[in-house]
């Protein structure tokens, strides 16, 4: 899957084809997001998401095309997201905020460490260059060691114009917007004119029971293609006449 976001809504494509809109689960709360439909191959896919940021489970919803599934998941606020889900969701509990503080405390630690012995060696030195002998004059004590500068922060780096983070790296989210807009439309076209009632036939009869299916080819191969009935009780006692259009007649064909 993946997902792109505008001021109002982050969208979450799943492209899986031929996906029947009843048997698709979703669940929207306020943090979360759910998905789960079968596959024709007959597995299943789920996606469990704990959102980085509030949405408005009301105003989200949930929309089925031929070729993918959308979850478009209404911001409570108008900001951008760097992701989709919360950071402690891939690191198991731990915000960067805090390994990072941990990281510095262990840092931190081990350089008061270092610092406390090179002082205490530097002590035992001194006090030993300073014991009045016979054969060597008195030292002057060593300076204290310095302390260690401080590591800058480095300096944040802004994102690309029109580029934003997702699942699978930056992508100029325009282009791909233009290319869904040009599916949707597609879609659209090929589901006009004969196709769409061509399309609402093979629905019928791919989820009809057999009599409904034996009335369906016996009425269309009988009347010539110009009757289609699914009730299997009248058709079956009988022949179906042809019974074209008005202002035509049929006509058998001969050799």
């Amino acid at each position: 899957y993946d997902y792109f976001q505008n001021p109002q809504y982050v969208t979450i494509s799943v492209f899986a084809k031929n996906v029947i809109r009843d048997r698709v689960e979703h669940r929207f709360t306020a943090e979360t997001a759910f998905l789960e439909f079968p596959l024709p191959s007959g597995s299943s896919f789920s996606l469990d998401l704990d959102l980085c940021h509030p949405i408005i489970p009301e105003e989200s919803r949930l929309t089925v095309f031929s070729t993918k599934v959308e979850l478009s998941l209404k911001k409570r606020e108008p900001i951008h997201w760097a992701r989709l889900e919360r950071a402690d969701a891939y690191m198991g509990g731990m915000t960067p905020s805090s390994t990072a503080a941990t990281s510095a405390t262990t840092a931190t630690t081990t350089t008061t460490a270092t610092a406390t012995t090179d002082a205490t060696a530097t002590a035992t030195a001194t006090a030993t260059a300073t014991t009045p002998s016979e054969s060597a004059p008195a030292v002057a004590p060593a300076p204290a060691p310095a302390a260690p500068a401080p590591v800058p922060a480095p300096a944040p780096v802004a994102d690309p114009k029109h580029l934003y983070p997702s699942s699978k790296g930056n992508k100029d989210w325009d282009q791909l917007a233009r290319s869904l807009d040009s599916e949707i439309a597609e879609d659209k076209k090929n589901l006009s004119g004969d196709e769409s009632l061509n399309n609402l036939f093979r629905t019928i009869y791919k989820d009809a029971d057999e009599d409904t299916r034996r009335a369906m080819i016996k009425s269309f191969t009988e009347s010539g293609g110009t009757v289609l009935s699914t009730n299997w009780s009248e058709v079956g006692k009988k022949r179906v006449k042809p019974s074209p259009p008005q202002g035509m007649e049929s006509r058998r064909w001969e050799k």
